[in-house]
């Protein structure tokens, strides 16, 4: 304590001396004060006081910010940082006080950026990179001296302090040549020179000391991270959700080899800024309106994302395959949360470059005449339907696949996951797909409305079949089965309807566009045939609600559902009131009768066919 505080006091006052009295100038106040800081280093070490060597450490790096007199010294202020580094890492190492490269090391950084941001000029490119060359190599062979030739076992902190000088050193150096106007070629160059670097160390310490896997796994990683980012960056990819994805996986692998939580944790948390990375960087800047030629998923968002999404299901397998040294529950979910990563991703991607394909035909035919306005051959109406439709088709079968593979690998997030996409793609169809219904361009059941309907009626089914099949899903999940059921039913019923409606709702509009919009409806011809089409409308409604019934109901009695003959018995029941209370009332004496006998025969149809089949189950029964 008395050592520290009269280090304190010297320090004080030589600054005072030289601010405020200017009873010295600022060479000397200068070697003063960098002889106290090796007063308290020698201190420090003498007496084995760590908290002598952080005030020495502390005031080293004061020294030149508090004697800073406005004028760059760039040669002269660096020089003083590698040998204040080099001081305090000697002695770091001999007291084997881990903190002073810590310390050191933010010191050198903030010292750095604080230069940078008041004095650099381009011109001065090539001596500030040699120097953060020299600051980088000085930190990265700490590792070789503490754990490397001592055979000491390294620990996370130990591949993170390598973690964040090499990534600090590259994006710098990146910046540099960046803004000096250099080419690709140049940041590619020296990126493999950094995995040239790691390659050495590797080499190093496997010779050394390899039985160290976290510190030789860690360079692995490393050289393999920086030459993956020189290749991405010469082929002028995205390079930084590469990079990072890359890292991520490496350091995963460095953590699940070498038995370590720290590198697995902090790959997660990489992955995630990658992921983010892309979702704010990538997506919208390589869209279809900065990119000549946009083609999907052959661009550069999709390759960056592609990589992530491979390095994720990458890690999603590790950790899978790992039996030893990790947990089962951090294996479960940090297997299952990659799992779903890479999906989320894949589909977001997917999405964006269906959606970019068509906004880009759109922005492309910007212009042209209105008929044939996207080359589709559609009107702008008509597009629109196409792109809805290619979206739902999209999220339905995307959903689908990951239903299928998770009732197949027994895997209940991801069915849970499918479940939610096929809910959102079924809501999506009731609020932008139907709103095509009756459009003047759709064939009867060969449209885009129908078609989004039938893959959804198709998607439920299936999810119907394989939870009935499947003996490993518990009876919990499996109470499930008969709200997919009705949801199948109501969505094919609302298709039908929509088809039915639609058909004469489209020969109304164009009954009124014939005859133009300032039309007055005077005619009783005109009011003739209006009327008959409505009438119609609801006439066709009523016969396939109750054809609908009928075969919901037989089909219920041949395979034994009771779920579906009460949901048949409920249409029927619904279709009569409908007969009775509406169709009475609004459909002309020849609907009423023709409404009559069609509901009666098919009636009369299905209790015949209900008392057949129930006879034929009754005899199988007694056979």
């Amino acid at each position: 304590v008395l050592s520290g505080g009269g280090l304190l006091i010297l320090y004080l006052s030589i600054y005072a001396a030289h601010s405020f009295y200017q009873l010295i100038n600022q060479p000397v106040a200068f070697l003063l004060m960098v002889a106290v800081t090796t007063t308290a280093v020698l201190l420090a070490v003498r007496h084995d006081a760590l908290a002598v060597a952080i005030l020495g450490l502390v005031g080293g790096f004061l020294t030149p910010i508090l004697l800073s007199t406005g004028t760059d010294n760039q040669v002269g202020l660096f020089t003083y940082i590698a040998l204040l580094d080099a001081g305090v890492l000697a002695v770091a190492y001999f007291k084997r006080w881990r903190s002073l490269d810590f310390l050191s090391f933010a010191g050198t950084v903030l010292m750095t950026l604080g230069w940078a941001a008041i004095h650099y000029r381009r011109e001065k490119m090539w001596a500030t990179l040699v120097f953060i060359s020299v600051f980088f190599i000085l930190y990265a062979l700490l590792a070789v001296f503490h754990n490397v030739l001592t055979r000491r076992a390294s620990r996370w902190f130990d591949v993170a302090l390598l973690v964040a000088n090499a990534t600090l050193y590259f994006g710098a150096a990146y910046a540099l040549l960046s803004d000096a106007g250099y080419d690709r070629a140049a940041p590619a160059s020296h990126a493999l020179l950094v995995s040239t670097f790691f390659t050495c160390l590797f080499y190093t310490a496997w010779r050394w000391s390899r039985e160290d896997h976290l510190l030789t796994y860690s360079y692995v990683g490393a050289a393999v991270t920086f030459f993956t980012t020189a290749i991405a960056i010469q082929l002028e990819l995205q390079w930084v959700t590469i990079a990072w994805a890359i890292e991520a996986l490496m350091l995963l692998w460095v953590g699940l080899r070498s038995g370590e939580s720290a590198p697995r944790h902090a790959a997660l948390a990489v992955f995630g800024a990658a992921s983010l990375h892309w979702l704010a960087w990538d997506a919208p800047e390589f869209s279809y309106r900065s990119v000549t030629g946009f083609v999907p998923l052959l661009n550069q968002r999709a390759l960056s994302c592609a990589v992530l999404i491979g390095a994720l299901a990458a890690a999603a397998r590790l950790y899978r395959r790992e039996r030893a040294g990790v947990g089962d529950e951090e294996r479960s979910a940090a297997g299952t949360l990659c799992t779903l990563a890479a999906n989320a991703l894949a589909f977001a991607l997917l999405t964006l470059d269906l959606n970019d394909y068509f906004e880009r035909r759109k922005w492309l035919a910007a212009g042209q005449p209105v008929e044939g306005y996207y080359g589709f051959g559609l009107s702008n109406d008509g597009f629109e339907n196409t792109r809805q439709f290619s979206l739902s088709a999209l999220w339905t079968i995307y959903g689908a696949m990951l239903l299928y593979y998770g009732v197949r690998r027994n895997f209940r997030v991801l069915r849970f996951a499918g479940f939610a996409l096929l809910v959102l793609a079924t809501i999506k169809v009731f609020a932008l797909d139907l709103s095509f219904y009756a459009a003047p361009w759709h064939a009867p059941v060969f449209n885009g409305t129908f078609a989004a309907f039938a893959l959804l009626v198709a998607a439920y089914g299936l999810a119907v079949w394989l939870y009935a099949r499947d003996e490993r899903i518990g009876d919990d999940e499996r109470a499930v089965v008969p709200v997919l059921v009705v949801a199948a039913n109501v969505l094919a019923l609302v298709a039908l309807s929509a088809e039915a409606a639609g058909y004469f709702q489209s020969r109304i509009a164009a009954e009124w566009a014939r005859v133009g919009p300032g039309f007055s409806p005077a005619s009783p011809e005109f009011d003739a045939r209006l009327r008959d089409l409505e009438l119609a409308k609801q006439l066709s409604l009523s016969v396939m609600w109750a054809i609908y019934g009928g075969a919901l109901l037989i089909a219920g009695r041949i395979w034994r559902v009771r779920l579906l003959r009460l949901m048949a018995l409920a249409l029927l029941s619904l279709t009569t009131l409908k007969v009775f209370f509406w169709d009475l009332s609004f459909l002309d004496r020849v609907y009423r009768i023709v409404s009559f006998i069609v509901l009666g025969l098919i009636l009369l149809a299905v209790s015949y066919l209900y008392q057949k089949t129930q006879q034929r189950a009754a005899e199988a029964e007694e056979e």
